[in-house]
């Protein structure tokens, strides 16, 4: 199921208790289930969890995720901090189905990020003296 319809099944059913056409059983228990995560402010769907916690908005557009990836890793302001902290700060905020892989890949393939990366350096190793004979060359 791609990200799209996942949004709209949820969508539909918060606000109409509707369920797609031709769901069984299990799907919709599966449905009510998920719905269960999410809230409805300001007409989008905003990602809860199950504790509640900070509402963060579900992004279910390529485009806008990839503005958002952008703005919060390559932007003068975002700093390329790196996975870790670019996976808090997106995450913080937004929701969507791979936010966490794509996070990662957006890293993985900035080229700043690759030749600024710590793993890739040699961990330089301790210089020790040459004792140097006392020899002529000749």
């Amino acid at each position: 199921m791609d990200e799209k319809n996942a949004y709209d099944e949820i969508f539909n059913y918060i606000c109409d208790d509707s369920y797609p056409s031709g769901a069984e059983k299990d799907q919709k228990r599966n449905l009510r289930k998920k719905a269960e995560k999410f809230v409805l402010k300001d007409g989008a769907l905003f990602y809860v969890g199950k504790s509640n916690s900070q509402p963060r908005r579900w992004v279910y557009g390529v485009e806008e995720q990839k503005q958002i990836l952008t703005a919060c890793h390559t932007d003068k302001l975002a700093g390329h901090f790196g996975c870790d902290k670019m996976r808090d700060k997106v995450a913080s905020r937004y929701y969507w189905l791979r936010v966490t892989e794509d996070c990662d890949e957006t890293v993985k393939h900035c080229d700043i990020c690759q030749r600024n990366s710590k793993k890739f350096h040699k961990p330089s190793s301790q210089l020790h003296p040459i004792k140097v004979k006392d020899i002529v060359w000749h």
